[in-house]
């Protein structure tokens, strides 16, 4: 896994923070441009605002998505309720904690 900056679309470092099994990995990956995030990111809270509109409970969802061999397209193939994983995503950075505490 790695941490992505979404405005860039770029691959910015390895989540090491993530799992045991990531806490190792090498970042080879690092500096590689995925064209097509930021509208796929932008896809997904469309998608997240549309299941909370009937679902009022649903406030995370992990969505798992795919690039297509064509450049920039995405398919989304599977959402799943993300509270098992909220505390990586809250003790990220202080910023995110705050931000969370704040709701």
């Amino acid at each position: 896994g790695y941490i992505v900056d979404v405005e860039t679309e770029t691959l910015t470092s390895p989540a090491r923070f993530y799992s045991p099994f990531f806490s190792k990995q090498q970042g080879k990956l690092v500096g590689l441009k995925l064209p097509g995030l930021k509208k796929a990111v932008a896809m997904a809270l469309k998608g997240h605002a549309e299941a909370l509109k009937k679902n009022k409970w649903l406030k995370m969802i992990g969505w798992d998505a795919m690039f297509t061999k064509r450049e920039g397209e995405v398919v989304f193939f599977e959402g799943n309720f993300a509270a098992s994983r909220i505390h990586r995503r809250i003790t990220f950075a202080p910023s995110n904690a705050y931000n969370f505490l704040k709701m």
